[in-house]
Parts: C-alpha cells; sequence; structure tokens
C-alpha cells in the first residue's frame, strides 16, 4: 500500500512521535523495500531538483567512495509506512565574500545538506520542526543545515520565515538573496522551437553552424554521451578543451569532470554531449537526465576557436537532439544566466540557497559579517551605476 499524500489528509498522517530514523550506510536499512514509498513521495513533491533526491542519484554518490558523509533521513507513520525521507551528505560549505564573480576571501563550515533542496515531506509544519530538530541532534558536529534550492513561491520558503522552531534554534541566512534559475520548456519539434525566435535570430543561429563547419572541412557533428562505452570520446573531449583553456593541469581538470560519470551512466541518468569540428573537439556539455528534466550542469568551449561560436552553435544543436532523442519535457540551467541562453524561450523561477546557521556566536558573528560584506558591495555597486 503506497503513502496517499493528499494535503487534505495531511494531519492524519501525522505520527503521534515524529521520530525522525537516520540511516549512515545502505546495510542499516533495507534499501529496496523503501522504493515504491520513496517513489511516491518524488511524484507527490513536483521539485524541479527531484533527481538529486532519487535512489539512484544516491547510489551514484555511495559507489564513487566519495570522502562526502551521506545518511538518509526516514520518518515512519504508526502504522511503521514512511511518509518522509531526505536524503542528506555531509560536507565543508564555504561563505564567499565576493564581487563581480572575484572571491576575496571565505568563512568555512562544516554543513549537512539536504539533497534536493528539500525533504520529501508533506506540507505540515510539525513534521518540518521534527526534521530540523532531528538534524540539529544527529549531527552535532555540523554547524549549519544547507538548502541548496528552494523555491521561493513554496511552502518551505513561508516555513523557514514563519516557524517559531526554527527561529528559536536556529539563524536564518540567504547568503545571495532570492536569485534566479533559467528553465526551457521543450517544444515537440525543432520546426516549433525556431519559430519562437525572429528571422534575424534563426539566420544568424543556422550561419554560426555553417561557419564552424567550414572551419572543419566541413565537418561538424554532436556526439551524444549517455553509455559507459560513450565514455572515452567524453574524456578526449575535456580532455582537448582544457588543453586549450588550463592555467593549470588538463590532467587534472579530465579527471574531476570525468569522475562518476560511469555510475551515471550505468543508472540511466547520464546525458552529455561533445562538439567535433573536423579532427578538434571544440566544446562539451555535462548534464543528466532524470524523468522529464534534463540539467544543464557544465558547459566549456575551446579558447582558440571562440570566435567561430562553438558555445553557441553547441547548445543549439543540443536543443535539437534533446526534441529529437528521448525529449524531456524542460530544461534546467540552474543558478545564474546561462551563458548561451536564448531569452525568448527561457522562463526564470525564483529560488534561494539557504543556509540555517545554529544559534552560536560563532555563527552570529559569520551571519553579521557576511550580511555586512554584501550591503556594501550593494552599495557601492548602486554609487558606480548613478554616476
Amino acid at each position: 500500500m503506497l503513502v496517499d499524500l493528499d494535503p487534505a489528509r495531511t494531519s492524519a498522517l501525522v505520527p503521534r512521535t515524529s521520530c525522525w530514523r537516520m540511516f549512515f550506510s545502505p546495510r542499516e536499512c533495507r534499501f529496496a523495500d523503501l522504493l515504491p514509498q520513496w517513489e511516491n513521495l518524488l511524484q507527490a513533491s513536483g521539485n524541479l531538483n527531484a533527481m538529486y533526491q532519487a535512489p539512484e542519484w544516491l547510489a551514484c554518490m555511495q559507489a564513487t567512495h566519495s570522502p562526502r558523509h551521506l545518511a538518509l533521513a526516514l520518518l515512519p507513520d504508526d502504522a511503521g509506512m514512511p511518509i518522509g525521507l531526505a536524503p542528506l551528505c555531509v560536507e565543508p560549505h564555504d561563505l564567499h565574500f565576493h564581487v563581480s564573480g572575484r572571491i576575496l576571501g571565505t568563512m568555512g563550515l562544516q554543513a549537512v545538506f539536504v539533497l534536493g533542496g528539500q525533504p520529501l515531506l508533506p506540507p505540515e509544519p510539525k513534521l518540518h520542526d521534527a526534521f530540523f530538530a532531528a538534524l540539529a541532534t544527529d549531527f552535532p558536529h555540523c554547524q549549519a543545515i544547507a538548502l541548496s534550492t528552494v523555491p521561493v513561491d513554496g511552502f518551505l520558503w513561508r516555513y523557514l520565515h514563519t516557524s517559531q522552531a526554527i527561529q528559536q534554534r536556529f539563524l536564518l541566512h540567504i547568503p545571495e538573496g532570492i536569485e534566479h534559475c533559467h528553465t526551457c520548456a521543450v517544444p515537440e519539434s525543432f520546426a516549433e522551437y525556431n519559430a519562437k525566435f525572429t528571422a534575424k535570430k534563426r539566420y544568424n543561429l543556422k550561419r554560426q553552424a555553417r561557419i564552424l563547419r567550414a572551419r572543419g572541412g566541413g565537418h561538424l557533428e554532436l556526439r551524444r554521451i549517455e553509455s559507459r562505452n560513450d565514455l572515452p570520446l567524453f574524456r578526449d573531449a575535456i580532455h582537448a578543451v582544457s588543453i586549450g583553456n588550463a592555467n593549470g593541469s588538463p590532467q587534472k581538470e579530465s579527471r574531476l569532470e570525468y569522475d562518476g560519470l560511469a555510475e551515471r551512466a550505468e543508472r540511466g541518468l547520464l546525458r552529455c554531449y561533445a562538439l567535433q569540428c573536423g579532427n578538434d573537439y571544440v566544446a562539451w556539455a555535462r548534464g543528466y537526465q532524470y524523468r522529464g528534466v534534463y540539467h544543464v550542469v557544465l558547459t566549456h568551449y575551446h579558447r582558440n576557436f571562440a570566435r567561430f561560436s562553438p558555445g553557441t552553435v553547441l547548445h543549439y544543436l543540443m536543443i535539437k537532439d534533446l526534441i529529437e532523442h528521448q525529449r524531456p519535457q524542460m530544461i534546467s540551467f540552474g543558478y545564474g544566466d546561462p551563458v548561451y541562453q536564448h531569452q525568448s524561450c527561457n522562463q526564470t523561477l525564483p529560488y534561494a540557497r539557504v543556509l540555517l546557521l545554529r544559534r552560536n556566536l560563532a555563527n552570529h558573528c559569520r551571519q553579521f559579517s557576511h550580511l555586512r560584506f554584501r550591503q556594501l558591495v550593494r552599495f557601492l555597486r548602486a554609487r558606480v551605476l548613478a554616476r
């Protein structure tokens, strides 16, 4: 029997004890037994970033033997059925003091991250009170709880600003204020996608692809990377672009971008791209697809080919392939403006990175200094623009 998450019945699901259980290794819980309920909770959440809460993603993180400290929080009802889940990750987190993208300094702390930016939990304040209290108790060495993608128009945002339990235990800190995530609905055909542009824009996109193809002696190919067998090709693309761009070690950069991709390929999440012009790889994109959402995580292009717009061409051809092969419903570019944005197709959604800092003197100092620095930056920027 699956858990009914109808909001009208939420109060009936609240267990009398609200006792969260923490599992710190797969051996501690019967992982397979949770999958039907986990699936139900994912479907009910409507979270754009549900991939990072999925069992497939957690399994990838476990399999790569990373130094991260992983855990799974589970809330059963009185009948023992899970009504709440939250994959967790403990790792260092830095508060950045930055101006125009340049980091002037950092303050480090240890944080427990709620993967996906929110727990898989019905919108019931008492359940959330118990969840955050459990994290504070079971992770005493962590100075903060990190929620990296909280939708500003959702229940969790309102709860964090109004809950007395949160105010008594934590300092609510939003390091970068309200930010915007760009998304793009994927139409059913490439012709429909192109129809959203002006005639001049369509001409320029096709012209850029034509010029880059001519630069490659008539050969321009977008390579899709989905399986473990495709990964050597992607590693070559990463390495080739790194050689053209790196100030440090291309081998090190290639390894960092390559690690963990095999696990994601095995679980059907991987969808990367490499753009080949002649014999050269000139751009690549790392992304993952989960259900109806394609997540663009990172893109790079070869600086020596910059005048031929390889990044723009990569993006354009990538959209075409996404439409024609296992089409997702949505593309998520994450925080900030995508480098190769087609604004007429994009929708921006307000999100925020939230830190719940334990109420103590050290965290009061962290919050105060970071807030004052951000205020100073905004003041100076406004003065410069006013001149």
